[in-house]
């Protein structure tokens, strides 16, 4: 920057040197500081009367973001810098030959600290056709090992670029019932450069607080910001401010530091800053050169349920209720339409309509959400319905409010005895009012306590009131206490009292004691359990209680489970009604990738297949957690990426042999919705052959000195020179036949077939070669 300062600076003087109207003005080098920052060393222009000028493009170059209006200028493309005062004022101090100017923040370059995540550098968006199916089955046996129970559920999905073919079944069979039934089947495309989503088939859909539910056959099209997670739909913190010189900026929420940067001179603006839901205080501190320390809180409240203004949020469906979903694989009833759009109006207010449409039923519903005044948020709506030639409403209304230690909520829903939407009309229980107040407060380290007041009636039922109250504590390091005591009312009354110990015994592992009494029963549980690892690995889990002769016997759930390459497999006991329950399950997945099938535990949600050329026993991990290990072929199976983030993929360098070469250790992969990717890494072997060509011609043979020797490889030719002794030295051959040739002198050659044997060994001896000349 000096350099091109100077430059321009030595341009603009010359030019001013050739200007009669300055004939009379000085030119003279300095160093420039602005604001206290050295901008380096320059020709600036003194006129008699102590005014300095500069052109537009050194107050460009210093920092300057643009020329205020009240500048004066002499002459075209020229400032006086006295003109700009107050704003600029400057000080030429002529025995250290510098320049100081202190200009308004304002009027300087702005620096912008956009706090929403960053998607990593070189990600991978994977569009590779792909397909997976799940499998499991699931065998109960009852007392002395009588049949009760087999469950054998799948599902299937086929990815060809964007779109999604999936469907998922389940065969039953117990003592009364044997079915086959088909459960979901549609197709998905997902736009993620509109974060949009387009289903054909069957779905799942609701219309709001007021509305139905249910699953439906037909097409979907929704917004879907899940697709981009990085994309912010929801009202965050903007805070901005001036720098009168080089500072550095802290950012606190509720005394914690979030940020810490230096900043240049001018303004700053810290945008998509989103610490937490709920109310806090934001705290900028500026500490600038000098020392000095300056605060500013700003209050806030934030809600992700909230629309960032100018977004929409939405989802028209159209298709035909399905009926005993689970039960029968094509039943479907009357056309139904069900939608609702949502659009945020400003930061704190979003505003929304939903529609319900079918053969007996018209249902709309306007509705709100807003924050008020930084102390809660406020969802409301309003319904009416037509349905058989009568008119009905609903009303929906809730309060929200969370700080760093108290929480609330306080919501109702009523609806009049003719309301109707498209699942009370199916329905034989008519809701009239549900209301629901809840509290709760977390004191650190005496404990978090929440109550909750719930009232609940329906049309010709009594009300139903439930009173309950719950706290807990850490006691010490890995000890926590919960207790939960509650009352409900309806024709009698009844109480129920819940105490529990939880006790962190190492990684994964945990212990349980429980205490439970619900009107006269009363049971006393104790449990240990090791959570499933990721990647392959045991998990278990021991339940214990109390029985009615005050002896401990095996109940609740115990099982143990193990999660190998190509599955996951178990066998339970578990106690029900007084009977011993056994379980066996197996489940697994075959997947479709890269032109090849593969074994694999049941895929989550997307997969991966990783390559790492022919190392085998290498651990792969994702998201720094070890989740595989290559087989022979140098590859692994990545059952659970999560779809449309970031998956980090890397492996485990100390594992490959010494004869690899490292392009890259880490990935970063962003999967499509059920989707399979490959993800190959950079590796190189290498491994050297060596050994002598003799060459054989009308019966004398002699070492092929000097001679050139190419390979046919891949429909390429990997070429060396032999050296004086016949010896030839070549690099990184697969195991195979290869077609090979000596090229002597005089155009002459040789061909003979290099074979290259299985080996681990980094140099491989080949021993010596015969090549005959016909």
């Amino acid at each position: 920057m000096r350099r091109n300062l100077l430059a321009a600076m030595v341009m603009v003087s010359m030019t001013l040197l050739n200007a009669s109207y300055l004939q009379a003005a000085e030119t003279i080098p300095v160093k420039v500081v602005l604001n206290t920052v050295d901008k380096g060393e320059a020709f600036v222009l003194l006129t008699p009367k102590g005014d300095i000028l500069l052109s537009k493009e050194q107050l460009t170059e210093l920092g300057f973001r643009t020329v205020p209006e009240k500048a004066r200028i002499p002459r075209k493309g020229f400032i006086s810098l006295s003109s700009l005062a107050p704003d600029v004022t400057f000080e030429l101090r002529t025995q250290e030959a510098a320049l100081l100017i202190t200009a308004a923040p304002g009027l300087l370059e702005k620096t912008d600290m956009d706090l929403s995540y960053k998607r990593p550098e070189n990600v991978i968006y994977p569009k590779e056709s792909s397909a997976f199916l799940n499998y499991a089955v699931d065998f109960s046996m009852g007392d002395k090992f009588s049949f009760q129970a087999l469950s054998m559920p799948s599902e299937v999905g086929i990815r060809i670029g964007d779109y999604l073919l999936y469907s998922n079944f389940e065969y039953t069979k117990t003592d009364t019932d044997e079915r086959f039934v088909r459960l979901i089947t549609n197709i998905t495309r997902d736009d993620r450069e509109n974060v949009r989503r387009y289903t054909i088939g069957d779905f799942y859909a609701f219309s709001g607080p007021l509305g139905g539910a249910g699953t439906f056959g037909g097409v979907s099209i929704s917004k879907n910001y899940s697709i981009n997670p990085y994309f912010v739909h929801y009202p965050s913190l903007d805070l901005s401010g001036f720098l009168q010189t080089p500072s550095e900026v802290e950012l606190l929420v509720n005394n914690v530091s979030m940020r810490k940067e230096k900043l240049p001179p001018g303004q700053y603006d810290i945008t998509n800053f989103y610490p937490h839901t709920g109310a806090g205080d934001a705290v900028v501190v500026v500490r600038d050169a000098f020392g000095r320390e300056e605060r500013t809180i700003t209050p806030f409240y934030l809600s992700s349920s909230l629309l960032m203004s100018g977004l929409h949020d939405y989802s028209y469906n159209f298709g035909f209720r399905r009926s005993d979903l689970g039960i029968e694989s094509f039943k479907y009833s009357e056309p139904t339409f069900l939608a609702y759009h949502r659009y945020g109006f400003n930061e704190t207010f979003t505003g929304g309509l939903s529609a319900e449409i079918d053969k007996d039923v018209v249902n709309l519903a306007p509705g709100v959400s807003f924050i008020v005044d930084r102390s809660g948020e406020v969802d409301a709506a309003l319904a009416g319905s037509r349905s058989k030639g009568k008119y009905g409403y609903g009303l929906f209304a809730s309060y929200t409010y969370s700080d760093n230690s108290l929480s609330g909520n306080a919501s109702f829903r009523y609806f009049s005895k003719d309301y109707e939407n498209i699942s009370s009309e199916i329905s034989d229980e008519k809701p009239r009012f549900e209301g629901i107040i809840e509290a709760g407060f977390n004191a650190g380290m005496p404990g978090s306590i929440s109550a909750s007041f719930q009232y609940i009636s329906k049309y010709g039922e009594k009300a139903r009131k439930i009173i309950s109250a719950s706290y807990s504590r850490t006691l010490c390091n890995g000890v926590t206490l919960s207790t939960t005591a509650s009352r409900t009312e309806q024709e009698g009354a009844t109480y129920e009292i819940f105490g529990g110990l939880t006790f962190v015994l190492g990684r994964n592992h945990f212990g349980t004691l429980n205490f439970r009494s619900a009107g006269s029963e009363r049971s006393v549980i104790a449990g240990l359990q090791k959570n499933p690892p990721r990647g392959e690995g045991l998990s278990y889990g021991i339940s214990s209680e109390i029985d009615k002769d005050d002896r401990w016997r095996l109940g609740g759930r115990t099982y143990l489970q193990y999660k190998g390459p190509y599955g996951i497999y178990s066998a339970g006991l578990r106690r029900t009604a007084g009977v011993n329950i056994y379980d066996l399950t197996m489940a697994g997945g075959l997947v479709f990738v890269d032109n090849s099938f593969h074994l694999s535990r049941p895929v989550t949600d997307s997969f991966g297949l990783v390559k790492i050329d022919d190392a085998e026993g290498v651990r792969v991990y994702s998201g720094n957690e070890e989740v595989a290990v290559t087989n022979k072929k140098g590859e692994a199976i990545i059952p659970d990426l999560t779809s449309y983030n970031d998956n980090k993929i890397s492996f485990e360098p100390s594992d490959m042999p010494v004869n690899y070469e490292l392009a890259d250790l880490e990935k970063y992969v962003s999967p499509s919705y059920r989707s399979g990717s490959t993800i190959t890494f950079g590796v190189r072997k290498i491994q050297a052959f060596e050994g002598r060509i003799y060459v054989v011609e009308k019966g004398e043979r002699k070492p092929a000195s000097f001679a050139g020797l190419q390979v046919a490889v891949n429909k390429r030719h990997m070429k060396t020179v032999i050296g004086k002794g016949g010896e030839f030295y070549i690099e990184n051959l697969k195991a195979g036949r290869f077609a090979a040739r000596v090229l002597l002198a005089g155009g002459r050659h040789c061909d003979f077939e290099l074979t290259v044997p299985e080996s681990t060994e980094i140099i491989v001896p080949m021993g010596d070669i015969i090549c005959e000349i016909p």
